[in-house]
Order: C-alpha cells, then structure tokens, then sequence
C-alpha cells in the first residue's frame, strides 16, 4: 500500500508542536468572566506530577495575543478576567526571562469595567518577583486573590517531591502579601501520603494550617502515577493516608466554619 501522507506532514504529526490557545470561538455559560491560558506546559520537575510528560516544557504565549484575547472578552461583556495556566508566575522563563509583572502591568492599562483574577502560581517562582507583584496587586484592577500550593509543610517531603522551595520561602511570600493586602484571599494546595511522610511531617503541614488559616484547600490524597518519580518509592499504606487526610479535612472544615 502507498504511503499517501507527504513526510513533512508526518514529522509535523511526530516532533514537539507548540499550540497558541488563544483567540478562538469560545462556548461559555458564565458570560461574565473571561478565562484566558498564558502559557502551556511546565518548567518544574514534581515527583508527584506527570504534567510535564503529557504537555512538556514551558511555552508562554505571546503578549499581544494574552492582551488581544483579554480585549475581546471586555468588549463581549466580561467583568472579570481569569489568567491561567500550569504555573502563572513561570511566564516568560522559557526566554530566560520573569516577564509576568509586565505582562500584568499591561493588562491592567485596558480600558473597560474589569477586574483581573490570577490563578495559580508556584512559591519558587513567586519568590524573585514578590515586590512586583505586590505593587501590582494594590491596583483596584486586581482581585485579592492568591493561589499558591503548599503541598507540604515538611522539608524534608518538598525535596522528596521535588520542589525548588522551602516551608520559610512559603511562609515568607504569605507574611508579606498578607501584611500589604489586608484583605487578601488566600488559596492552596496539599498532598497528604506522599511517600516518606511521617507523623511528624503531617503535624507540620497540620501546623501551617492552623497558623495560616486559609480561605480554601485544594485537598489531595497521594496517587503514585505511573511515570513518575513518586511511583517509584515505598508508599504509604492506604489507611494512614486516609486518617490523616480525614483528620486535614477536619481541621479545615473547622476553620471555614469559624469564617462563616
């Protein structure tokens, strides 16, 4: 049989593409709010994570097409203003450069009845350019709101997983934002069961919780994927996993409650 399809065509089907989702037909039940992605793919190397295998390295889109997707949302009636990706504060490090706060800073010159919401971002990431964000975060534009995942309050757990930060570096960037925005809304993630963690290292994790007190906790059990580094350690037995994040859940739905 002939082979029909030209070989360009095929190595375009096999080597690494880059997709800009960006100004396309959107299909949206919430009008109000328009959710645009800056960038694709990851930088880091979580052990935990197999999101880099299934969308590889860091591609962050052009600024033109962030601010000319944002634009038309304003225009189509969209009061708030969604920035998204797997890692908001990585954008621009695939040019070797923290290009977020001018990206934000251009964003926030738009004209139109808006408010900007920032999604996730890593502490390792946040770190250098938290003076900057500050500042920008204390425009009207800007919601309070900060998404930045602990997932350990150990150490020793965050080297295991293999993340470029300490407990003090998360604890630093919280103390700092909360101290200039009073009114800060503060969201993270936790993974309990990690492999590796022991009591002692839960308690530290239930600590920062109880120190922090957070809006919300984006709650995970351990799941060893298969590709992983994680997958390849010793796990922990599913019941102890499963008391302990009963015993998180406990804490946090406390805490809530006390909010309310």
């Amino acid at each position: 049989m002939l082979n029909l399809l030209p070989l360009y065509q095929e190595q375009n089907f096999l080597t690494e593409n880059y997709e800009e989702k960006l100004l396309t037909n959107k299909i949206s039940s919430k009008k109000d709010i328009g959710i645009t992605q800056i960038s694709e793919g990851c930088n880091s190397n979580c052990s935990f994570c197999i999101v880099k295998l299934a969308k590889g390295k860091l591609f962050s889109y052009p600024p033109a097409k962030i601010i000319g997707n944002i634009t038309r949302d304003v225009k189509s009636g969209a009061k708030e203003i969604w920035l998204t990706s797997q890692d908001n504060a990585s954008y621009g490090l695939d040019s070797g450069k923290r290009l977020l706060p001018e990206l934000l800073n251009e964003i926030l010159k738009l004209k139109g009845n808006f408010k900007v919401r920032l999604g996730m971002m890593n502490p390792e990431n946040v770190l250098p350019i938290t003076n900057e964000l500050l500042e920008i975060y204390k425009n009207k534009k800007m919601k309070k709101f900060l998404h930045i995942p602990l997932q350990s309050g150990s150490n020793k757990i965050l080297k295991l997983m293999n993340r470029n930060y300490k407990v003090d570096d998360f604890l630093f960037i919280i103390g700092k934002f909360r101290k200039e925005i009073p009114d800060l809304v503060l969201w993270t993630d936790i993974i309990v069961g990690f492999p590796g963690e022991t009591e002692e290292d839960f308690e530290k994790t239930l600590n920062i919780v109880k120190k922090l007190n957070f809006n919300f906790i984006n709650l995970s059990r351990y799941w060893a994927l298969k590709g992983t580094e994680g997958a390849a350690l010793k796990q922990i037995p599913h019941n102890i996993t499963k008391q302990r994040i009963k015993k998180l859940m406990n804490l946090t739905k406390k805490h809530n409650n006390n909010k309310n």
